[in-house]
């Protein structure tokens, strides 16, 4: 019986299997910028960094899931941000590029 019990929740935490994916996001160098990156719709954005010279955001995800656009917003140190009526963004992180003489700020439109 226990072992019938353990079968089946293991079948279903192996059908909802969550993974960690990166997503690269444009690196010109610029003042500001946005960009939508298809993702699955449940996706958990857990950090932005650099690798080389790219820009990566990795995000917890469901495989299984349809895919929406999520929009970030790229910001160069000392640019000027854009307040847009209504946009609500959340701060995913800050990073340096390019042996530190570029610092960009990330941002994820919520709406």
């Amino acid at each position: 019986m226990l072992l019938v019990l353990l079968m089946t929740l293991t079948d279903k935490r192996e059908k909802n299997m969550r993974t960690i994916y990166k997503y690269q996001l444009k690196t010109q160098p610029c003042t500001y910028r946005t960009e939508a990156v298809l993702m699955p719709n449940d996706a958990k954005i857990l950090h932005v960094g650099a690798q080389g010279d790219e820009m990566f955001v990795w995000a917890e995800v469901d495989t299984e899931r349809s895919v929406i656009g999520f929009e970030f917003e790229v910001f160069g140190t000392g640019h000027e941000m854009y307040e847009d009526m209504g946009v609500e963004r959340n701060h995913i992180g800050s990073l340096m590029m390019h042996d530190g003489d570029l610092v960009f700020h990330v941002y994820h439109r919520i709406n």
